[in-house]
């Protein structure tokens, strides 16, 4: 694990806090799992500033949570698994980050329409 990557537990807990309450305010219409976002039959739902082969950027580096020392897609970010330790949280973390990125695209009544009129979000 890289230097950049390291965070304390106690900053970890404040960024999912964060989120957390973030994604009350701004995810109120649809908030769809990254199960439905990583199906193929749902990229059409994606909206035009992420793409499933986009790759996964953080403080201006590649991110490689994989372990496939190549750098993972928005897609692969949806599919990682769990784990123990800072490793399995930052996996997590990252997981949940990407799918909420993709609701609150989804659901921006300015632009496109809510995922959930058109779809079963699980």
């Amino acid at each position: 694990m890289s230097e950049k990557m390291k965070i304390s537990k106690l900053s970890f807990v404040g960024i999912v806090l964060l989120l957390t309450l973030a994604s009350f305010g701004v995810v109120s219409a649809c908030s769809c799992t990254p199960g439905f976002w990583k199906a193929p039959q749902h990229w059409g739902y994606w909206r035009t500033s992420f793409e499933p082969t986009e790759i996964l950027i953080i403080n201006d580096d590649p991110v490689d949570l994989n372990g496939d020392r190549i750098s993972d897609t928005f897609l692969q970010a949806l599919s990682y698994p769990g784990g123990r330790g800072i490793d399995g949280a930052q996996r997590i973390f990252l997981r949940a980050w990407v799918a909420n990125q993709l609701n609150v695209q989804a659901n921006d009544p300015d632009e496109f329409h809510n995922c959930a009129k058109d779809a079963t979000c699980m």
